[in-house]
Order: structure tokens, then sequence, then C-alpha cells
């Protein structure tokens, strides 16, 4: 759905009603088309954390310095027609060109939904929102603070409204009684809080975690380098990043630089970001300046002892020695001690994430799961029938089972039989895939309450083939469908490595994800007899090292094939050496790659295996992972191999969508 705020000014330093509004716009962004109108601008940016994916439109601009600056428009002098006398000595502009623009934007838009945050603007959507536009009223002053004057504004707006949300519980009533003789409904929605973990980090993973904006703020230049002193002393442990912004360039490069790629990944932007706590046992944030960082209340709920730079906002939260550990504002060198302090000392990790979770627990408000789920279920009620998709929580098990959690009421017909639906992607599209029927599984109540239920995808094999598949949740008799979305998830299992998996059995891997900003939930199955797991990279000059676990049936790898996507006669061999451990190193050597006569040229790495049925071709790559983006999670660096009289070529090896691996060359160009 397109959904627009309305607000006074998007842009205001300060304004608890503001930040309110843009943590629920950013909220709402990852399902619908979400987008803030403010009525006024008096600054070149917005103060407020939003999603990036959250766009705001100023209607008047009173910048001086700025090309669309509004002063000297004709209408700006002019008074307002519609917006109230009662409200207008609250407003930060009011005036007739305010007016006119917001009704030539919402003609434009048409969006299906207008929160109006006060009555002045709530009068505006009355008369100026378009007729099948869902119109609401976000009252966030309290009660008591309202004058009749403005009161009586309401009740003349109240007939052209759709509803009117109070976020103060106690005065829902109020509101309702004072609007009675008009038959607007009135509800309370509270305000988003942080939202409470699903299950609490057992710490026993060796991840660090850090999130937030790819920017200089945030330090994670720092974080890198103090990671790299973290390596030095304990290079089993890893460090995830997750965010997204201008310097993920330059932090990909100094990981480069620094030979972190093994240690330290770039995870892209995460929308159930809580969740991903529940697998780490440390979390950072180095940032120069920090409010009030979601984040780290995030963190601390699932139980994770928080390394924090000595801000103002983590400071609030985060005691040192209590919670977790505090260290000076670009410090790389004390950021680096403290995070070892508690890798090496795990009784006190111990203590301090208990510590950190008690410190979090009894925010008030509504967590980010609840507040959507009631604006969802109020647009769904208001839009004669259309629904969203069904909310579903997933849990993964290490040998491929999966298990897909539908709350019963969170479906549109309760009483319904439902199945879950997995359909091959492209099965339209393509002739293997259409060979490849639906599977089907039964929604089946969890306990005798029956407040949940429960599909249940086997482990093994055959129960769902590799690929890719879309789940749906369907009505067993009428055939009818919606589409899932992923409201949270368990995916600890998947952290299980290689050697956690039984000898000589099949690899059987899934994970269920929404790509890019779908709703649309998606499993991705690996069944493989064989399988050689990527493990590290390693690079050297004019060679790169991968080191490989072979897992699934017994085999003995002689040799990995680089199978030229040109064609012709251009695939190559690698050379592959034991390796302690069962492992094997694949060496992709200077010179070793053939020049396929283009500028790129694109090759498909695959093993070649004995075992006691002959010889066979083994998929090299990335399965065992907890997550769905290895292309971009796992990027690799740019390498140079030789390229004989033709000049040197950069080479760089790259992971599927599936997670195979490939390797990529360019030629160098010469000046």
């Amino acid at each position: 759905m397109k959904i627009s705020f309305l607000v006074r000014n998007a842009y205001a330093r300060t304004g608890g009603v503001t930040t309110s509004v843009f943590a629920l716009a950013s909220a709402l962004v990852g399902e619908h088309d979400v987008d803030v109108v403010s009525m006024v601008r008096g600054r070149d940016e917005i103060s407020r954390p939003s999603d990036r994916r959250v766009t705001v439109h100023a209607l008047v601009d009173r910048r001086p310095d700025a090309s669309t600056f509004d002063g000297n428009h004709p209408l700006y002098a002019r008074p307002a027609k519609i917006f109230p006398a009662a409200d207008r000595a609250r407003a930060m502009d009011a005036s007739r060109l305010t007016e006119v623009r917001l009704q030539e934007y919402l003609a434009d838009r048409r969006p299906d939904v207008v929160i109006a945050t006060s009555i002045g603007e709530m009068c505006l959507l009355s008369r100026l929102a378009p007729a099948e536009t869902i119109k609401l009223g976000q009252m966030h002053a309290a009660f008591d603070n309202c004058s009749e004057s403005r009161l009586a504004v309401l009740r003349e707006a109240a007939p052209d409204l759709d509803g009117l949300i109070s976020v103060i519980e106690g005065d829902a009533a109020l509101w309702a009684k004072a609007v009675a003789d008009t038959e607007l409904s009135v509800r309370c929605i509270p305000n988003i809080t942080e939202p409470h973990p699903r299950a609490l980090s057992d710490l026993s993973s060796k991840i660090v975690i850090a999130a937030g904006s790819l920017n200089a703020n945030k330090g994670h230049r720092v974080l890198v380098d103090a990671f790299r002193r973290v390596v030095d002393l304990r290079p089993d442990w890893k460090l995830r990043i997750y965010g997204a912004g201008p310097l993920e360039q330059k932090l990909r490069d100094q990981i480069s630089a620094l030979g972190l790629q093994n240690n330290v990944s770039l995870m892209g932007f995460s929308r159930n970001l809580r969740d991903e706590f529940a697998k780490a046992s440390i979390m950072a944030m180095p940032s120069f300046h920090e409010a009030a960082p979601l984040v780290v209340r995030e963190a601390m709920w699932a139980g994770v002892p928080v390394v924090t730079t000595a801000t103002s906002g983590p400071m609030e939260l985060v005691r040192h020695g209590v919670g977790g550990l505090v260290t000076p504002v670009g410090d790389p060198e004390a950021m680096a001690g403290a995070i070892l302090a508690l890798i090496e000392r795990e009784d006190e990790r111990r203590a301090m994430g208990e510590a950190a979770h008690r410190l979090s627990v009894g925010a008030d408000g509504g967590t980010e799961e609840r507040v959507v789920g009631a604006y969802d279920r109020l647009f769904r009620e208001l839009s004669d029938g259309r629904f969203t998709p069904l909310d579903v929580v997933w849990h993964a098990a290490r040998d491929g089972g999966l298990s897909f959690l539908l709350p019963c009421g969170n479906d549109p017909a309760n009483a319904r039989e439902l199945d879950l639906r997995l359909t091959p992607v492209g099965a339209a599209e393509t002739e293997t895939a259409a060979r490849l029927p639906d599977v089907v599984v039964p929604f089946v109540p969890t306990s005798d309450e029956g407040t949940t239920r429960c599909a249940t995808v086997a482990p093994g094999p055959r129960s769902l083939p590799e690929g890719e598949w879309w789940a749906y949740v369907e009505d067993r008799h009428s055939g009818e469908r919606w589409d899932l979305r992923i409201s949270g998830y368990d995916g600890r299992a998947l952290l299980a490595g290689a050697d956690e998996r039984p000898a000589g059995q099949p690899v059987v891997h899934r994970i269920v994800h929404a790509p890019g900003v779908s709703s649309r939930a998606l499993v991705r199955s690996w069944v493989r007899d064989a399988h050689l797991e990527v493990e590290r990279v390693e690079y050297e000059p004019g060679r790169a090292l991968i080191t490989c676990r072979p897992i699934g049936r017994d085999t003995v790898v002689e040799s990995v094939r680089l199978h030229s996507r040109t064609g012709g006669h251009l695939d190559a061999s690698a050379r592959v050496t034991p390796a302690p451990g069962g492992r094997v190193v694949v060496t992709l050597e200077e010179g070793g790659i053939p020049d396929a006569g283009g500028k790129r040229s694109v090759w498909d790495l695959r093993a070649v295996a004995v075992s006691g049925s002959g010889v066979h071709t083994v998929p090299l790559g990335k399965v065992l992972r907890d997550y769905a983006d290895v292309k971009h999670v796992d990027r690799q660096p740019d390498f140079e191999i030789g390229g004989g009289a033709a000049g040197p070529r950069k080479a760089r090896l790259t992971f599927t969508d599936h997670g195979d691996l490939a390797l990529l060359a360019d030629r160098v160009q010469t000046p």
C-alpha cells in the first residue's frame, strides 16, 4: 500500500512526534511504499533516524539560500483557508501555499492511506485528500492538553476521517467520548519502542556483531582496525557489520588491505537485525557520536554484552563492567583490548550478557512487531478486505528441516484448513523447473490450545529438491493463496560447520529469506551427495589459495576444473593439495588461466573427484551458511594474474546467487 504521513516539520532538530513517525514509517516501509510529507522545510537534512527507503517531501521550502525557496511565492503570504485558526498558532506554517501544495501532492500520489499527526492536519485531510484514500488521525498530545476549540475542530473533521489513533492507552477512551456523536472509530496503538528478540544468545558463537549506517560517524573503520588486532591473537573469531552507506567500498578496501577478508564481513541491510543478535557473542558500537541507539538495546535484550565508545546514548544503557565495556572514542587499540577481554574471559562475558538483558527489560510502549501488526490489521479492516501477507516465523534445523509457525488469527479466515505450498522459482519459464512438482505441507496445530499452526518441511534430501522455492499459504479447498512475510526466525542451527555434519551423509541445507524488499518468502535448498565447502580464501602474489572441506559422500578430490562460460576449448585445471583435517587447498596460479580473448572472462569451478561409484563432478562453493546473500557478504578482493604476451589481468573470485564459486578475469588497461 502507499502510505503517507503528514507532519508539521520533519526537519526540526527536536520533537518526539516526528521521531515516532519516522520509527513507524521505517517499520512499515519493508512491506509498503511509505513517505513523510513535511508542511515546511527549514534545514537541509532531517535529523531523525530513518530507513533509507522512506522518502521525505516538503510542501513549502523556507531555506533562503535554496533554489526552491518559497518565501517569494505570492501564495506564501496569503493566509490559509482551511487550516483552523484554533490550531494555527501551533503550526510552523499554515499559508495558502501549504494547502495548495498538499492538495496537488495528494492528487498526484493518490496514497492508499494518509496519517495526520495533529488536529489541524486532520482538518486538511478531511477537505483535501481523495475520497478513496483512508484518512487517519494520530493523537500524540495528551487529551487534557487539548482546548475546547481544538476539540470542536476535531468533531467537525471527524465525519470525513476513517479512524482516530491514540498513542496513549489511557487517553483512548477520552478521545472516544469526545467524538462519540460522530461515530469516528478510536483505538489505541502505542508508539514503537525497541523490539524484544525471539531468542537469547547462548554466547557460544565466535561472532562479533556491529550495526549502523556505513558512514564516518559510526566508526566502522576504527572497528575494522581494532579487529585486525583481535585476529592477530584470535584468528578463529569473525566480525559481521550490518548496514549500508557511502563508506561501503572504503571499508571493503580496508578489509582487503588488512587481509581480513576471511574474518570481517559486510552483511548489508537487515530487516530482522534483532534476530541476528541471538547468534552473536559480542556487540561492538564504535561510534564517534551516538544519541539513543536502538541496536544497543536490541543486543542487550538478546543477552549480548556490548563494547561501546564513551558516547552519551550507549552509556545510558551500558555501565563499564555491567552489561559491557566502555572504551574511549576513536581508539582502536582500546576497543580491541575490550573485545579480546570478553573473548578470553568467558565467565565475565556471560555475566555481562546476563546483566545486559536485565538492564534492557521493562521498556514502555509497543514492540515493532506488535505496532506494525496493529496498523496492518487496521489497514486491512479499512480497505475492504485487501489482505497484506501473512506473518510467519521459521526455524531451521541443521539436518535441513524447516518449520513455519503461523499464529492462529493471523490468517484472514482462522477456521480455514491451510497448507504451505512451495513452488519452484521459474516454473513457468524453465523446462527443468517445470518438471519439479510443487511441495505441499499441511499446517497443523502445535498444541491443544491451537494458538499456533506449524508446517514442517522434513529433514533429509527427498523432502525438497535443490533449488529455489517460493513459499505461500494456500486454502486447501478454495485454492486462495497468500504470500508469507518473515516476521522472525531462529537460524542458530545453521551456524553448524562442516565438522559437525555426519560423515558420508548427503549434504542437506536450507534457508528462508525475502530477496530485496520483497515480502515473498523464498526457500533456498541445497541437496548434494558431495560438496566442497569453501572455508578460507587467501591471497599471495600472483595466486589465490582456496581452503575447502569435502563433505557428504566419501570422495578423493583429484583436481578442480575451470569451465569457461564462453565455450570453446578454454577450460583449465587448478592444482589441489591435501591439507590438515581432511581439507584440500585449491591453488589458482599466475598464468594458469587461459585468456578468453575478450575484456572479461568467466569460469565456473567444479571439482573432479573419485569415489566407490567412479569419477564424478563435485560442486565447489559456500553452502553451510546462515545468510542468503553470499554474493554480497563474501565479496572477494581483486588479485592480479599473469597474462602472457597480451599483458596482465585482474581476477576476482565470486560466489553465484546459489553459493557456487566462479572466477572473473578482466584485461588490465595499460596506458
